[in-house]
């Protein structure tokens, strides 16, 4: 009996030493200028709670073709965020059936745990909505609502952690797509 509640504690501490940062939730909320979402999150209130988000960009490098290695413009994709239909579904889909412009869109997402920090923020300019889509089966409990940000430029924002949670400095990006520069 000894023995097993013994194994029993040593699994359990192995178990939750192995637990990191990077395996924990994270939360992630995105703020539009004109839009109120239904985040009742005390830092993000008001703002709209994302399930899952995607963004990248590809260059066309010569790298491979020999001479002396060029790399061609950058392509960006839009950003794309999940989310549940909520009080901001009606007003994104009118702002993407009239083409309005916001000012601002501003992705966050914070780590999980004792000390949370928002350690990762891209923030997009002169912002319209691309494409929206909705989706559902018949044994989902809410819709999800797929929706896709076109932007003239960013500042991507990253504050790496130190071991004990808390901040360093930020690290900060800021590049104008419209003139293919950094700012």
């Amino acid at each position: 009996m000894k023995r097993s509640i013994l194994v029993m504690a040593l699994v359990a501490a192995i178990t939750a030493g192995g637990m990191s940062a990077a395996n924990a939730a994270q939360d992630m909320f995105l703020k539009i200028d004109g839009v109120q979402g239904d985040s009742l999150d005390r830092a993000h209130a008001s703002e709209i709670d994302v399930l899952s988000w995607s963004w990248g960009a590809t260059n066309s490098g010569t790298t491979q073709m020999g001479g002396g290695g060029g790399a061609g413009k950058t392509t960006f994709n839009d950003l794309t965020i999940t989310k549940f239909v909520d009080s901001s579904s009606p007003v994104l889909f009118a702002n993407l059936s009239t083409g309005k412009h916001m000012k601002t869109a501003t992705l966050t997402v914070r780590n999980a745990g004792q000390r949370p920090v928002d350690y990762y923020t891209l923030t997009l300019n002169e912002v319209i909505i691309s494409a929206i889509a909705l989706s559902a089966n018949s044994g989902d409990s809410r819709i999800n609502e797929s929706v896709t940000l076109d932007f003239a430029s960013y500042t991507y924002t990253f504050l790496p952690l130190k071991a004990d949670g808390t901040p360093k400095p930020a690290v900060v990006t800021k590049f104008s797509i419209m003139e293919n520069r950094l700012l």
